[in-house]
């Protein structure tokens, strides 16, 4: 899968990277600065996938996920084909990011 439906995201304010993998932890799509290697973003998924169990037997609805570190949040949503998640600063347009990520989640799920 190419990066181009993650395209749209690069366009939301605080927003520096994001990628998509399936619920195997496989990479299928990315859009992120240099410095986050494929096998950075393959560990990051299995920390991930490690992360969500216990989150799902507490919340089984449960479709996103915000981890915040000192510089950046990682956010994490769910949808069919497995993990949108995206880097950005601590400030960032939490309500574009929300609309842009729903027109990316159909981007990626349309053949």
């Amino acid at each position: 899968m190419n990066a181009a439906p993650l395209d749209p995201l690069r366009h939301v304010s605080g927003v520096l990277g994001s990628f998509t993998c399936a619920e195997t932890g496989q990479v299928l799509a990315r859009d992120m600065p240099e410095r986050y290697s494929s096998a950075m973003l393959e560990s990051t998924v299995a920390q991930l996938t490690n992360l969500l169990q216990p989150v799902d037997e507490a919340l089984p609805n449960g479709r996103s996920l915000k981890l915040a570190f000192a510089e950046h949040q990682l956010w994490v949503r769910r949808f069919e084909l497995g993990l949108l998640c995206v880097l950005t600063r601590v400030e960032f347009d939490r309500q574009m990011l929300t609309l842009t990520s729903r027109l990316v989640i159909r981007r990626l799920l349309s053949p």
